[in-house]
């Protein structure tokens, strides 16, 4: 089974006051394209949001304006691999995921990062590059070589 894991796409990354500047618009209208697709192809879509350890239990991280929410499938993480997730990965291992695809925010750090955790986990991980926000291009690069050592799928 295959699994679309949306990372990031929060408000407060994407939102009119947030500190990073990605063409949200365009971003997430790219995602919601490949939303629809996984909803017509019976595919997993899951949403991972990110609260930092000193953020307070009260803080809900919310979804970005306009990202279509298909599922009510959502984990939290605390570091930049989703994988550090044990919830996640024994949804994952439950539904017998073998292949997931990452999409959201930021290529060079948590998609990544997250990506790696796949392929840790012994997952095939798909990265689509029309999905991912990069902030800094030049940065990623680093990111990049090492994701295709790792032999993960670019698209």
């Amino acid at each position: 089974m295959k699994a679309l894991l949306v990372i990031d796409m929060q408000e407060n990354y994407l939102g009119k006051n947030a500190k990073s500047h990605y063409d949200a618009e365009g971003l997430i209208q790219n995602i919601n394209r490949r939303i629809a697709e996984c909803q017509e192809n019976k595919e997993l879509i899951i949403y991972i949001v990110n609260r930092f350890f000193y953020q307070r239990k009260a803080f809900r991280p919310q979804l970005a304006d306009g990202l279509t929410a298909a599922s009510e499938l959502l984990f939290e993480k605390q570091h930049a691999d989703c994988f550090s997730n044990p919830d996640l990965v024994r949804f994952l291992e439950e539904n017998s995921v073998d292949e997931v695809e990452v999409v959201g925010i930021d290529g060079q750090f948590c998609v990544g990062m997250s990506a790696l955790g796949a392929v840790k986990h012994g997952l095939t991980a798909i990265f689509n590059s029309e999905c991912v926000g990069v902030k800094n291009k030049a940065g990623f690069q680093k990111m990049k070589d090492r994701l295709e050592k790792a032999k993960v799928i670019f698209i």
